[in-house]
């Protein structure tokens, strides 16, 4: 050893102390350090340590376990605790007795006492006790899970699951996860079959031929049956052609059926004549013998009248939008499939409804067309026409073309 080596700048020797064990041992190593490497230094340290604790390694029989062992210390003193994973040596364990605890995610926590000796490795072997679960589903392919562990899909053989009660969860597509609960034999296998809550749901429309829409998921066209649907509260949406959305709300319960059929003409607004004359209408000005109100081009009438419907504000806000209509029929024409209702008034005039049904409602009708005079019809169609009365009518006239019957509000 050289004296440069071993003497500080103030020239005094440096002493290097430090402490090799536990406090509580009551035991200190002094080294003095001048020229060792911190490898040699550090290979003393841990033969010292070695020496004076014993090390304690707990096998168990799941692959993820981990061991918490804690020294059983006097009433009153803090107690001392390592912990690691199973199959892993703890070292630096001051000599005495341990309450050993092994726990593994989805597992319950199992324990035991061990006694650990100064510079020897102590052994424990803690496994869990397990049993093996033949698990179904319905509908099959859910996802089988252990403690946040995916065990795979159903059906599926579980071969080491905790014997006793235990509780896997379920996951499948759409479905909320379902807790599923069995009590496993130890040393035993059983079968069981997991039911996630689902019902049977059958969709039509009127027309058919509209997409279902449940959740964003478009499933098909009307009709449609979907066999396994799962149970709670749920929101469809009919999406058709030329109507607006429908939506219907309900609850599927488990293993009930539920039937929807809603007219997708149902959802237009109603068509209300006096509304429609009210916010077109101009009062009579004796100073203007034919006011115009833009009646040229498209905007003219058909017959030819104009006195006191402003002809662009109405078709502007009403011509050309699909309306449903609901009165009592005057008459009804078998040639022209057209249905004059009974004739009405507002504050401002008297009007009348007339709708012409398309040829397939025509057809619909024909048998019984001579009994619908004075029966309640419900209709929509698009508004073609407001035309003011030519004399002697007195009625203005709100034209409904291409007209289908509201099936649910006429039976």
């Amino acid at each position: 050893m050289s004296s440069s080596s071993c003497l500080p700048r103030s020239g005094r020797p440096a002493l290097r102390l430090f402490l090799s064990i536990p406090v509580s041992a009551g035991l200190f190593l002094l080294v003095a350090g001048c020229g060792q490497s911190p490898e040699s230094l550090n290979a003393e340290k841990a033969a010292a340590i070695a020496k004076t604790t014993g090390a304690l390694v707990v096998h168990s029989n799941r692959p993820n376990a981990s061991v918490e062992a804690t020294a059983l210390a006097p009433s009153g003193e803090t107690p001392f605790s390592r912990q690691g994973p199973a199959g892993v040596p703890l070292t630096g364990l001051l000599p005495g007795q341990y309450a050993v605890v092994v726990s593994a995610p989805g597992w319950p926590r199992i324990s035991d006492t061990a006694t650990v000796t100064t510079g020897q490795t102590a052994e424990l072997t803690l496994h869990h006790a397990t049993g093996a679960l033949q698990l179904d589903s319905e509908p099959a392919g859910a996802t089988v899970k252990l403690g946040g562990e995916v065990l795979g899909q159903t059906p599926l053989l579980l071969p080491e699951l905790p014997a006793g009660d235990t509780e896997l969860q379920l996951e499948f597509k759409n479905w909320p996860p379902l807790a599923f609960k069995a009590s496993i034999p130890a040393g035993a296998e059983i079968a069981a079959k997991a039911r996630l809550p689902h019902g049977r749901l059958v969709v039509d429309s009127v027309p058919a031929g509209a997409m279902v829409r449940i959740g964003g998921t478009d499933y098909g066209r009307t009709p449609l049956t979907l066999e396994q649907v799962p149970a709670g509260p749920k929101r469809l949406v009919l999406l058709a052609e030329k109507f607006p959305p429908v939506a219907v709300s309900f609850t599927l319960e488990d293993r009930a059926d539920f039937k929807v059929r809603p007219e997708l003409g149902s959802v237009f607004p109603p068509l209300d004549p006096t509304e429609v004359i009210k916010t077109s209408w101009v009062p009579d000005d004796p100073n203007k013998l034919a006011p115009s109100f833009d009646s040229v081009g498209k905007f003219e009438p058909r017959n030819g009248i104009v006195k006191n419907i402003n002809r662009r504000k109405v078709f502007n806000d009403w011509i050309g939008k699909t309306y449903r209509y609901s009165g009592v029929v005057e008459t009804y024409d078998r040639k022209t499939g057209e249905i004059d209702f009974v004739e009405d008034k507002s504050a401002l005039s008297r009007y009348r409804v007339v709708a012409i049904v398309s040829p397939e409602v025509r057809s619909g009708l024909e048998p019984v067309a001579a009994t619908l005079k004075g029966k309640t019809m419900s209709v929509y169609g698009s508004l073609a026409a407001v035309e003011e009365p030519r004399w002697p009518a007195r009625a203005i006239l709100l034209e409904l073309t291409g007209a289908q019957l509201l099936d649910g509000e006429n039976r």
